[in-house]
């Protein structure tokens, strides 16, 4: 599906992280509340999400980074990706839909949002594999859009340092 409005109508909030540089972080909060994004700060996230999610209200997960030692370990681009599973965790919990948002350029330099739901059917009953199933299937559906419009992904850290650290505990 695509749409051309923003979030009008559906309450969104954003799961940030602290920039290391305040002013940046001040900046990109300044900018998120102009929109009505609402903040959920890392630190305090479980609570923050349940209560936006028990609201009917949307939030926003990037999942498209390196998670270390945390994360769940998926194939991405034909290699094993350390990737952050707090939006299969959540989904899986409370039964909540994920829904992909992907903003490309449209030919008249207009940016177009396509939103795709990640299956959710057909996930086996232990909490950990289906997690684990769930992150697969989102990161999948991330790589299909970036193969589709490479031109729209520009990522400059390491998507794979977790799994090139042989130190890394996150690898067997």
């Amino acid at each position: 599906m695509c749409i051309r409005d923003s979030h009008k109508g559906y309450p969104l909030s954003f799961l940030v992280g602290e920039q290391h540089n305040y002013l940046v972080d001040n900046l990109m909060n300044k900018y998120r509340r102009m929109h009505n994004i609402g903040i959920i700060k890392m630190g305090v996230a479980a609570r923050g999400v349940i209560k936006v999610l028990k609201n009917n209200e949307c939030v926003a997960f990037l999942s498209d980074q390196d998670a270390g030692k945390d994360g769940v370990i998926v194939n991405f681009f034909g290699r094993k990706a350390s990737t952050p599973g707090g939006a299969g965790a959540f989904s899986y919990k409370l039964q909540s839909p994920i829904i992909m948002v992907f903003p490309i350029r449209n030919k008249k330099g207009k940016i177009d949002l396509y939103l795709e739901k990640v299956d959710l059917s057909g996930l086996p009953d232990d909490k950990d594999t289906a997690i684990y199933e769930i992150t697969q299937r989102y990161t999948s559906l991330l790589e299909s859009y970036i193969r589709k419009f490479p031109d729209h992904w520009f990522w400059m850290h390491r998507r794979w340092k977790s799994v090139e650290d042989k130190s890394c505990p996150c690898i067997q």
